[in-house]
C-alpha cells in the first residue's frame, strides 16, 4: 500500500502511528515501513513485528521518521510485504494511520517508558489515554503519544494493575517525558464453593497486601456476570437459592485500583425435592484439559466421607493439596489455579490428581498444563 504524495516542506522529522492485523500462515515473511521522496528510490524505515500467526491480534506501531525523504514536497510512505517462499499472504489490515510533522503548530508529544512490576501482564496491552487521544506502548514499554497543545490528564491502566495518572502541559513541537510504573494488584486466590442443600458458601484466601474490600460477581444460567456483593470478609453466603447453574468470581479492591478476577467456580443446583445422591463415589475428568492457568475437577460421593485430593508432578512429588477434610455426599467441584503450595505458578507439563475417599476408594487421573 502506497500513500499519496504529501508536502512535508520545512519538516525535520515526522511522527507516524498505525495499527495492523496480519492473517498469515508462514513465518517466512518480512513486513516493512518504507518512504521515498519525489517518486525516487524507496528507503526502509523499519521492519515491523510479526505477531502470533495462529491467533493474530492487532499490533500498534508508533515511530519517528527522520531520514532523507522528510522535508520533500512529494513525500510518500508505503507498507511492504516480502515473502521468502511460495506461501501467500491472506490478509494484512492497516488502520488508524496518523502522520504528524514536527512543524505542526498545534501538537506536541508525551513520551516515556512503562514498566510492570510483577504479574503476567503484557506491556503492549497497557492503555494510555487522555480525553482526546489513546495509545499503547511497544513490547519494551516505550511509547510516544501526540497531544494537542494545552493541559492534559493522562491515565496509564491495565487490568489487574494499579492505574496511574499524570497532568502535563503540552507545548508546540516539544516532547514531555513521563515514565510510568504500574504495580501488580494481587487477586484473591483458592476460591472455593461449598454447597449444602440449596445454600452456597464462598471462601477465598486474601492477598498478601492490604485490600479495601472484595467484590463478588455471579452468573446465573449462563447469563452475564453481575456484581452482587461488596464485603470486607473473605467469605460470602447465599441461602435458599433457586435451582440452576451458578458461576462466581471475586476481585480485590485496593486504593490504587482493582485486581484481575480470581478463578471461576461453578455449581449446578438441583431442586431440593429432586436432589440426587450419587450411586458411586467417583473422580471425574478435569476440564479443560490441557489447561492454562486453571482447571476444574468434579467428583461425587455416595456418602459423607473424609476426602483427600492432591496434585502431583510426574516424579510423584506433592505439588498442591486441594482438599483434606470431611465432605458431605453429593456432587462436588474444586478449581485448581495452577499454583503449588508456595503460591508459585507451576511450569508446563504432565500432572496427576489423586483422590482418596469412603475408606478404600482411590483414583488417579492425568492432566496437562500447557502454556
Amino acid at each position: 500500500m502506497i500513500s499519496p504524495a504529501i508536502n512535508t516542506s520545512g519538516a525535520n522529522e515526522l511522527y507516524i502511528s498505525f495499527i495492523y492485523l496480519l492473517y498469515n500462515y508462514s513465518s517466512d515473511i518480512t513486513l516493512q515501513l518504507m518512504t521515498r521522496s519525489n517518486f525516487g528510490n524507496w528507503h526502509i524505515v523499519e521492519n515491523l513485528p510479526i505477531n502470533n500467526l495462529a491467533y493474530p491480534v492487532p499490533v500498534s506501531i508508533d515511530t519517528i521518521i527522520d531520514n532523507e525523504d522528510v522535508g520533500s514536497d512529494e513525500f510518500q510512505f508505503a507498507f511492504c510485504y516480502l515473502r521468502g517462499s511460495w506461501t501467500p499472504m491472506h490478509n494484512w489490515n492497516i488502520d488508524n494511520i496518523l502522520l504528524i510533522s514536527d512543524q505542526l503548530s498545534s501538537y506536541g508529544f508525551l513520551s516515556g517508558t512503562v514498566e510492570l512490576l510483577n504479574g503476567t501482564g503484557e506491556l503492549s496491552d497497557v492503555q494510555i489515554a487522555s480525553s482526546s487521544h489513546t495509545g499503547t506502548p511497544n513490547e519494551t514499554g516505550e511509547y510516544l503519544l501526540p497531544l494537542p497543545v494545552g493541559t492534559h490528564t493522562v491515565e496509564f491502566s491495565l487490568v489487574g494493575y494499579e492505574t496511574i495518572s499524570t497532568t502535563i502541559e503540552i507545548v508546540t513541537g516539544e516532547t514531555v517525558t513521563f515514565d510510568a510504573t504500574l504495580n501488580y494488584l494481587e487477586p484473591p486466590e483458592n476460591l472455593a464453593l461449598t454447597v449444602s442443600g440449596n445454600n452456597f458458601n464462598l471462601n477465598w484466601d486474601a492477598p498478601n497486601t492490604d485490600v479495601l474490600n472484595y467484590k463478588i460477581f455471579r452468573s446465573y444460567n449462563a447469563g452475564d456476570f453481575i456484581e452482587i456483593q461488596t464485603t470486607e470478609d473473605t467469605e460470602y453466603s447465599e441461602v435458599n437459592s433457586p435451582s440452576g447453574n451458578y458461576k462466581y468470581y471475586v476481585i480485590a479492591v485496593y486504593d490504587e485500583g482493582s485486581s484481575a478476577p480470581s478463578e471461576i467456580v461453578e455449581n449446578n443446583l438441583l431442586d431440593s425435592d429432586n436432589a440426587l445422591i450419587p450411586l458411586h463415589t467417583s473422580l471425574h475428568n478435569n476440564y479443560p484439559n490441557p489447561f492454562n492457568p486453571t482447571t476444574t475437577i468434579n467428583y461425587s460421593l455416595k456418602e459423607n466421607s473424609k476426602v483427600s485430593l492432591n496434585i502431583y508432578n510426574i516424579k510423584g512429588q506433592l505439588v498442591k493439596k486441594l482438599i483434606d477434610e470431611e465432605v458431605n455426599d453429593g456432587f462436588h467441584t474444586v478449581v485448581w489455579n495452577g499454583k503449588d503450595e508456595s503460591g508459585r505458578q507451576v511450569s508446563s507439563g504432565v500432572y496427576f490428581y489423586r483422590m482418596k475417599a469412603c475408606g478404600r476408594y482411590i483414583s488417579t487421573k492425568k492432566m496437562i498444563m500447557l502454556k
